[in-house]
């Protein structure tokens, strides 16, 4: 029998005599094809579908005889095998169960398999053969091997900057201008040396150097880069990057067209190809005839470079040349005599015979060096009218290339006019009930009215609002949360209607909780009252809690109506009338919007179109700058793509992207070449048709913007294996992109435990290093800029066997005093510790503190780097573990078993390192942590830090191993996933988190009575794939409502998590709270993201499928919450998978029960989705403002969702058949248009056949059981 390849690329097991039990058709990884014998791969899956052949079932109980082994030396057969084995197997690296088909075997590990050779083994034979159901062994009885090969891109495994070697007589020697780079796989000799492949990039100025020479070290995979001189100062190493050939027409860096106030600017190098005669070409774009201003300076004093500017055949064009001597700035003045395409050639003085068409003659080069260009035009972008709505008018751009920022507003349409909305007094079917009939808002007629700037009305809180009796004045009782309610209500007004609202610190509508007699004497207190610009709750009412939804909030939604010009509608069910009663608690009602919809129209319709081209496949992006700088623009970016099919142009939408920095709109993806449109509105007028102009219509919102645009091509990676594979620079198992180590160079104190002078001579230079850490710190000289902590070889003087190194030892012994380094491993201001590989640290009841911990002691600007190599780990461990380090505190033998809390961790806080500068400095690589996770008092704190405890912070955490510690394997609070431009969260990866309490990421909340005290308060991503994520208590999501607080910006919390992460919960729930929250999990058919229980040993990563370390257990429903929605938030699923939630978690003061899903008033997305095994979530109360809910999977209460081409099966009592797949309540079911917006990242892969829907989106669903 063999694999035979089919046309449908199933591999189908041919038979030649009939057989009997199951035959293995394919083995479907999920990246890839079907894999074939013998086959070399270059992806890296972590889940094997083994499909049999139609009509078999397999025996789910006959699974655990299947096998996966990694030979790791290219042979199978020896004792380097490493099996990745199932239950019952003591610890599980396998999982392998039933799929959802019952010919299905799933394979599933607790990793991204790594490059190496791989059998799938499974048994025909013996007493652990696979069978089917009718007891038929697989494979006629014969066990099947099925082999294959991966080859990933290599990796950059380690950065040791300014290695310090220890010579034979144990002195050190410092190699200042040498880094040293380790790779994972064996590296192609010439590209591993080849210099143009390694920046050095000074951080401050941009300055690029490169090394002068390196050398490659095959049996260690270690590059060595040698440069002229590391200055002192903060540097980022680039590996991977090589800009050349970039010297000829065809291979120019695009820089785009150029106008006024976008410059083209950039930081490069002459002599990375070619030596003295190297030359960059670079290309751009005149829209029209102008002056063009081109300048370049040289960062080296001795480089003398020169300009010349060519046309698109490549002949010199006129210009004025105003040459610089070497070293100074060289410029060219170019009146550009028509549009189109331009190069500007930077070679060395004395080249400049050179021929850009084909590259030849590049001679008499004078230098080599760094330097900065800039390419400047005096343009303009605009001609001064808004007419840029339709394809046709769009406002060019030109070809793309660099970056691009444009400022620009959505404003009022003047030349569109607008029916007036519904809701009049004269309105034909508008009920006038005797004797006191009820105009409502008061407002009539029927025609049409030209649009005006959306309304911007400000609120406050004073602290004084009046005196009762005469004489008395009376302070303002409102509670913090009243005030938060109030925020709540203006938001949700701006939701609804075309108005907007800032909070200000004494101006607008005042809201008070009070005696309304100081605005009427006359009434009785207990009555609330509206007074002209006041709005007053009587302070004699007891409002309880002041919930959501509760009597003081429903109170002031009515008298703010008020004050918006909303009469009374007690003849209806409203908030301006008796309340919602009989009606889903909606804020406001139903009517209420109707009537607030015709007050303020949502009519900003202003459409800015965008109109470039693409010439090279990259990555594009568009990010609008609106909320952030205080403009009160809520906006919405749609890309467009034009193909040309049957000689016309045909436009579809590509991408579009609501909210994604706050309410500042986001695109990012892979485009090819093309011509494409950038379309800018405000939220609400997201589906205008740019075939004819003022399509637009809905928006709520308008305002200044800035729109920066984006195109990056791929960097050419030079750096290759001895296989071809180029570098995987960002360890995604992709290759492509490069690799970013920072570092500092500068006055460095050296720490040597091996040091032999006495104390009075140590001064902490490399020839006399301090002794200890404790006395580095404490005569550190006051210009040092970096303590580095070396390694020794202890005993036998080899770094090699940590076990007898001589210990760093931090903490108390047992009589209380210090140990010889210090009670703490505090990172100074300002400073950064090295410690190199083969370091042994030692602790006891102590722990590392990067970044301040008590208000007595600045520590900001500190960094950590931990500089361990693929050879030689650097060892954080117990004061008792005398495996390392040998026995420094002359235990008993029974003092001496460390356990695990011993000591604490390395503590990242939020002022450490230099974040807001773009630099990451702290790093933790290729370290082993044990015996960590124990309570440790802090400025008379105690409390328990995982080994690594992240506060608000982003270090890298690489290639470590974490095991046998107390709590989690690494910890962060929620806003440690801060997403920026330059970063995502901290980087995670590579690590092997095992026999830990909790073998996961802990994200780590704060709570006191089932109150969160820690929020996610900015926009944050999970996008780490070989970690499982672990929330064991509620994370809200902070909507931060009721607008901006004068200058203040609130810009709402975020979550983006991205494909392939698995998400564990633990009696908890995610929640977008009230305000523009927001939730995106978009993953992909082949990486979907999980949301699951603790327990759910299905799935894993970092090594582990039993994140909490008790053993094997199954998920079970109800184990957690769920995902919940609140008022004016939003969300976007996509590709998830969801199980056992529907379960109880902690609210304010108590417990209550939680849908899987729960939408309130919310705008969420749900697609290509799978809901299984979930409890009906059925709540006892209204749990504390967040409404009532009913046995249900989905509970929509008030929205209109799009829920498109889910799985929702074998959730609730399915004995009972009580659980509903969706509860909606009737009012939701509105007809307005509501098409499928897509996703909310990258390709929208909208369901177009649903764009004339109306009311909630729910098509394509399977349900079962």
């Amino acid at each position: 029998m063999k694999l035979e390849s089919a046309s449908s690329r199933t591999e189908l097991l041919e038979t030649r005599t009939l057989l009997t039990g199951p035959q293995l058709v394919s083995a479907v990884p999920n990246v890839g094809g079907p894999i074939t014998p013998n086959q070399i791969r270059t992806d890296a899956p972590n889940e094997i579908a083994l499909v049999f052949g139609d009509g078999q079932t397999i025996d789910g109980s006959s699974l655990t005889g299947i096998k996966v082994l990694r030979a790791t030396d290219g042979v199978f057969g020896n004792a380097n095998d490493v099996t990745y084995s199932p239950l019952p197997a003591a610890t599980p690296t396998l999982y392998s169960g039933l799929g959802d088909q019952a010919n299905k075997v799933v394979l599933r590990f607790a990793e991204n398999l790594p490059q190496d050779n791989y059998r799938i083994f499974i048994p025909g034979s013996g007493s652990l053969a696979l069978k089917d159901t009718l007891g038929n062994n697989f494979n006629n009885g014969v066990n099947y091997s099925l082999d294959f090969q991966l080859n990933l891109g290599p990796q950059v495994s380690s950065i040791v900057p300014q290695p310090v070697v220890r010579n034979p007589n144990g002195t050190l020697s410092w190699m200042q201008n040498q880094v040293d780079v380790y790779f994972n796989e064996d590296m192609n000799g010439a590209a591993a040396v080849t210099t143009s492949n390694y920046q050095l990039i000074d951080t401050t100025s941009g300055a690029i150097r490169l090394p002068v020479s390196a050398t490659y070290d095959a049996a260690l995979k270690k590059a060595s880069l040698t440069f002229s001189s590391i200055p002192s100062g903060t540097w980022r190493l680039q590996v991977g990057a090589n800009s050349e050939p970039n010297n000829t027409i065809a291979t120019a860096v695009n820089a785009g067209r150029i106008f006024d106030n976008n410059d083209f600017l950039i930081n490069a190098h002459l002599g990375d190809q070619n030596g003295v005669n190297d030359v960059d070409l670079y290309r751009f774009e005149m829209s029209k005839t102008g002056t063009a201003v081109v300048t370049v300076v040289p960062q080296s004093p001795s480089l003398n470079t020169y300009l010349i500017v060519f046309d698109k055949n490549g002949v010199p064009v006129p210009y004025t040349s105003l040459p610089g001597a070497a070293g100074q700035p060289d410029k060219v003045v170019i009146l550009a005599p028509s549009q189109g395409e331009y190069y500007v050639g930077v070679t060395s003085f004395g080249n400049w015979a050179y021929n850009i068409n084909d590259g030849s003659n590049a001679v008499g080069g004078t230098g080599t060096g760094g330097y900065t260009l800039r390419i400047e035009s005096s343009i303009q972008l605009y001609t001064g009218n808004d007419n840029n709505s339709s394809y046709e008018t769009a406002t060019p751009l030109g070809n793309l290339g660099g970056e691009q920022t444009f400022t620009a507003s959505i404003q009022p349409q003047t030349n569109v006019q607008f029916p007036i909305p519904p809701g009049g007094i004269d309105e034909p079917g508008h009920r006038d009930i005797p004797p006191s009939p009820e105009s409502h808002i008061g407002s009539s007629g029927t025609g049409t009215y030209t649009p005006t700037s959306i309304p911007v009305i400000s609120y406050h809180f004073p602290d004084v609002y009046g005196q009762f009796p005469p004489g008395n004045t009376l302070h303002n009782a409102i509670t913090p949360e009243q005030m938060q309610r109030t925020r709540e209500i203006f938001d949700l007004y701006s939701r609804i209607a075309g108005v907007q609202f800032v909070e200000t610190a004494n101006s607008g509508i005042a809201v008070i909780t009070g005696d309304p007699r100081a605005f009427d004497p006359q009434i009785p207190q207990g009555v609330n009252l509206n007074a002209g610009n006041s709005v007053i709750m009587s302070s004699a009412n007891n409002w309880g809690n002041s919930e959501y939804g509760g009597g003081w909030m429903t109170v002031a939604l009515h008298e703010i109506g008020h004050a918006l010009g909303l009469g009374h509608s007690y003849d209806l069910p409203s908030i301006q009338g008796g309340g919602l009663s009989g009606v889903e608690p909606s804020f406001p009602g139903d009517v209420d919007v109707v009537h607030m919809q015709r007050l303020y129209p949502s009519d900003s319709s202003d459409i800015d179109l965008y109109k470039f081209n693409i010439s090279q496949t990259g990555t594009f992006s568009a990010q609008i700058t609106a909320e952030s700088t205080g403009s009160n623009l809520n906006s919405v970016l749609t890309l467009f793509k034009e193909t040309i099919v049957a000689g016309k142009p045909v436009r579809t939408v590509v991408s579009q992207n609501d909210d994604y920095f706050g309410n500042d709109s986001y695109i990012n993806l892979k485009l090819d070449p093309g011509t494409y449109y950038i379309g800018v509105s405000a939220q609400g007028n997201s589906t205008y048709d740019p075939i004819i102009s003022d399509t637009g219509y809905g928006g709520r919102s308008d305002g200044a913007y800035q729109l920066k645009i984006k195109h990056e091509v791929p960097t050419t990676i030079g750096l290759t294996d001895t296989t071809g594979r180029t570098l995987d620079g960002n360890a995604d198992g992709q290759v492509g992109d490069v690799y970013n180590f920072w570092f500092q160079t500068g006055n460095t104190a050296f720490v040597d435990k091996n040091a032999v002078d006495p104390p009075q001579l140590q001064d902490g230079s490399l020839a006399h290093p301090f002794g200890s850490y404790a006395r580095a710190i404490e005569f550190l000289p006051a210009n040092t800029s970096i303590i580095r902590l070396v390694a020794n070889g202890g005993t036998d003087g080899n770094v090699l066997t940590p076990s007898n190194a001589n210990p760093y030892l931090f903490g108390k012994a047992a009589n209380g005093t210090f140990l010889p380094d210090g009670e703490f491993l505090n990172v100074p201001k300002n400073v950064t510790v090295m410690i190199d590989a083969g370091a042994v640290l030692k602790f006891s009841g102590s722990m590392v503190n990067v970044g301040s911990y008590a208000q007595t002691e600045d520590l900001s600007g500190g960094a950590l780097q931990v500089l361990g190599t693929p050879q030689l780990q650097v060892f954080f461990t117990s004061y008792k573990d005398d495996t390392l380090g040998g026995d420094v505190n002359l235990d008993s033998p029974i003092e001496a078993i460390p356990n695990r809390g011993d000591w604490g961790g390395i503590a990242f806080r939020e002022d450490s390192d230099r974040e807001d500068a773009g630099v990451f400095l702290s790093t933790v690589n290729h370290a082993q942590f044990t015996y960590g996770g124990g309570l440790v008092t802090l400025d008379s704190n105690t409390q328990a830090y995982a080994p690594i405890h992240l506060i608000e912070a982003r270090p890298a955490v690489t290639n470590n191993t974490i095991k046998n510690n107390g709590t989690s394997a690494i910890s962060a609070d929620p806003n440690s996933f801060l997403e920026t431009l330059d970063r995502i969260g901290p980087e995670i990866y590579g690590n092997r988190v095992t026999g830990n309490t909790v073998d996961a990421l802990l994200i780590r909340i704060y709570t006191l009575a089932g109150k969160s005290i820690d929020t996610l308060d900015v926009p944050a991503r999970f996008n780490e794939t070989d970690i499982t994520y672990l929330i064991t208590e509620n994370l809200l999501i902070n909507g931060k409502p009721g607008g901006n607080l004068g200058s203040e910006v609130r810009q709402a919390g975020r979550l983006r998590i991205d494909p392939g992460v698995i998400v564990k919960m633990n009696g908890s729930r995610i929640e977008t709270t009230v305000g523009s929250s927001q939730l995106i999990a978009e993953g992909t058919a082949e990486h979907p993201i999980y949301f699951t229980s603790f327990a759910d040993d299905r799935i894993g990563s970092g090594g582990e499928f039993d994140v909490l370390d008790d053993g094997a257990t199954t998920g079970a429903q109800g184990q957690w919450g769920g995902l919940v929605f609140d008022a004016a938030s939003s969300a976007s699923i996509d590709h998830a998978i969801i199980s056992y939630a529907g379960g109880t978690t902690a609210i304010e003061g108590g417990f209550d029960k939680f849908n899987t899903i729960e939408i309130h008033q919310a705008t969420v997305r749900i697609a290509n989705s799978t809901l299984e095994n979930n409890a009906s979530g059925d709540a006892s109360g209204t749990r504390n403002g967040r409404g009532w809910n009913t046995d249900a999977v989905i509970f929509i209460r008030g929205a209109q969702p799009v829920i498109v081409n889910n799985i929702i099966r074998d959730n609730g009592d399915i004995a009972a058949g009580v659980t509903k797949a969706i509860s909606i309540n009737p009012n939701s079911m509105v007809d307005n248009v509501m098409a499928d917006p897509g996703r909310a990242t990258g390709q929208s892969d909208r369901f177009t056949q649903f764009d004339a829907n109306f009311g909630p989106l729910v098509r394509l669903n399977k349900l079962a059981n």
